[in-house]
């Protein structure tokens, strides 16, 4: 039922019309979680570059560099905001972000162009030894997914197939490089980042909140939750229906080895109960994590 209801909402979603939820470019972050998990799906697809991205038509280019201002820096004190787009620098046009760094080099002042809720503005800003602290993004659209009724439906269906292949991906990729010797801090640090429970995810409510709620965010956090606590209980591990189910085919395999011999049932509710105590001790870690460490 948890993935019906996710698949019931996807398919809301096209049908109403929507953009993919993010899309993900490997060359801006190549040693990150997504070069170990593989292709994406629709709402949330992967592409090794940009150009690839392009290519497929989940995205266009349009003129301009999208800024997001660090915290107080001299970007952020100039008065640019997250989204502006920069369209120029002293009234010299950007196609790249690689032109960036040359024109900060530039004598200062410098004059920014910005594209900020469709309105042009100019900003003066003085860049110290070359930076005003701010990350920087090519400007992209994207596609727009709207399909009728039947085949908003099988797409809806169709991406929590995949949602769910992705899902436990993307938990191998965490595992294996919480495990890993080789992973760097960084890589670390962004695998536990990846987990999150009831904490993080009120902080989502909140964040939606925050910039008013709309339909399409509640339709995409539910369908999300819904998707998340299906593949979370088909996990192979005691007490789960995964672990149940896993336990189930052990027993049978046991019988048709020697049919005298299976796991009793007493046994089993001692494994599904340590199993349980494991998952509310985890429980608590991802909460404490989430509080103190956000």
């Amino acid at each position: 039922m948890n993935f019906i209801l996710a698949g019931l909402l996807f398919g809301l979603l096209f049908y109403r019309g929507t953009e993919p939820l993010t899309v993900h470019i490997r060359e801006f972050a190549p040693n990150s979680l997504l070069s170990h998990v593989g292709t994406g799906t629709k709402l949330i697809p992967i592409f090794d570059t940009l150009a690839e991205a392009e290519k497929s038509g989940v995205i266009t280019r349009a003129p301009g560099i999208v800024l997001d201002p660090l915290p107080g820096s001299i970007a952020e004190q100039s008065g640019l905001q997250r989204g502006d787009v920069l369209i120029a620098i002293n009234n010299q046009s950007l196609t790249s972000t690689d032109e960036i760094q040359s024109r900060l080099s530039l004598p200062a002042p410098l004059l920014f162009r910005i594209v900020r809720a469709g309105q042009e503005m100019d900003i003066s800003i003085t860049p110290v030894e070359g930076k005003i602290g701010s990350y920087i993004a090519p400007h992209i659209l994207l596609q727009n997914y709207k399909y009728t009724l039947l085949p908003s439906l099988f797409y809806g269906m169709k991406e929590v197939y995949h949602q769910i292949g992705f899902s436990f991906r993307t938990f191998g990729a965490i595992i294996r490089t919480s495990f890993s010797d080789t992973a760097s801090r960084e890589q670390k640090q962004e695998a536990t980042a990846g987990i999150g429970g009831p904490v993080a995810i009120g902080r989502v409510f909140v964040g939606l909140a925050d910039y008013g709620v709309q339909i399409r965010s509640v339709i995409i956090l539910t369908a999300m939750i819904s998707l998340s606590l299906g593949v979370f209980n088909l996990l192979p591990f005691p007490a789960l229906d995964g672990g149940r189910c896993f336990l189930v085919l052990v027993n049978q395999i046991i019988h048709l080895i020697n049919p005298r011999f299976k796991i009793s049932p007493r046994i089993e509710q001692i494994i599904h109960s340590l199993g349980f105590i494991i998952l509310i001790l985890a429980s608590i870690l991802v909460t404490w994590k989430d509080i103190f460490f956000h």
